[in-house]
Formats: structure tokens, sequence, C-alpha cells
């Protein structure tokens, strides 16, 4: 069984634990917000350098399809730019804060050059206990995609002030009978 972890909404605090808990175990996709990255490019070149993939997460995590062309362009535009500023590399794939996307989005994103990348199993890590964590994550199947955070947004989100559970539960998931994989990864796989 193969499954993509994918985390959402850093770099940040947490991204670090959860970086060595990945070592030697584990490939993940990271989608970046742009505001986050200055203050953790040293969290970014790290996860990059270990294997792992980096997608873009816009800049500030607005609600884009309530935003006019020119500024769901600005919020693409200068998380790229931010990780190509440390990587040397813009990325192919973004994830749409609160996956909330539609047809004029993603022919933005993809005039940008990029994926959009949603997930098929979403844990709630954001409000959740790592026990309730690790049991939604129990449930995955193959090829599926998982959404947990390892950051907040810069408005503070919802629920826990924190994403100490999903350190706390990666363990665990790590331990479940599977091959964790980047998104490109699984989709190349799939498509095989």
């Amino acid at each position: 069984m193969r499954i993509a972890l994918t985390f959402d909404d850093g770099p940040a605090t947490w991204t670090a634990p959860i970086l060595d808990l990945l070592v030697d175990h584990a490939k993940a996709t990271f989608f970046v917000c742009g505001h986050a990255v200055a203050a953790h490019k040293e969290l970014l070149r790290l996860a990059a350098f270990d294997g792992h993939e980096i997608g873009n997460h816009t800049f500030n995590h607005p609600r884009l399809t309530t935003l006019s062309d020119e500024d769901v362009e600005r919020e693409l535009t200068m998380t790229s730019e931010e990780i190509y500023a440390v990587l040397g590399d813009y990325p192919s794939l973004w994830r749409a804060p609160h996956f909330d996307t539609d047809e004029r989005v993603n022919r933005i994103a993809t005039e940008l050059g990029m994926t959009h990348v949603g997930c098929t199993l979403d844990p709630g890590d954001w409000m959740n206990t790592a026990e309730r964590i690790v049991a939604r994550v129990s449930q995955a199947k193959d090829n599926d995609i998982v959404d947990l955070h390892d950051g907040i947004p810069p408005d503070g989100g919802t629920g826990a002030p924190t994403r100490q559970a999903t350190v706390d539960a990666l363990p665990h998931i790590l331990a479940l009978d599977a091959e964790f994989v980047t998104v490109t990864e699984l989709w190349t796989s799939a498509a095989a």
C-alpha cells in the first residue's frame, strides 16, 4: 500500500520534529505558505534536501474563490517566488487553502504551471487528538493522499493553537503497513 502524506500551512515550529520523524522512513509533500518561508528558510531547504516535495499553498492562506483573478495570481506567484528564492526551483504542485478552488482558480494556477492536489483522507488533525488522528489515518487505502498540518495559517485558523497532536501521531502513522511517498511518486506509480 502506497500513501502520500501531505503537510499544509508551514514551515513552522512543528516542521522540524516532523522532518526528524520522517528521516529514513518516509517521503512527504509539504504545501508551504509564502508568508512563512522567509522565517524558516533552513527548514524548507532541509525538507527538499531530504527528498520531500514542496508545493505552493498560497501566500496568506485566503479563500481563493472570493478573490479577483489578479489577487489569486498574486497569492500563487508570490509563494512560488519565495520557494524559488530558497530552493532555486518553482513548485509544480499547489493546494488551495480549505480546498476552496473552482474552474477559474484552477485555470489561473494551470497557467502558472501548477497542478492542484486535493486529498482523499482528511483526519482533521488541526482539531483532533493524536489518538483520533492515528485512528483516522489507519483507515487509509492504497493511493490515498492524507491531509495533515505542520503549521497554522496567518489568521490563526481554527481548531487547536498547536500542531503537536500531528507530531505525536506521526510515529504511529509511520508504523502502519504502508510505503509513504510524495504526491508525484504516488501519481507516477498509479499511472504506470
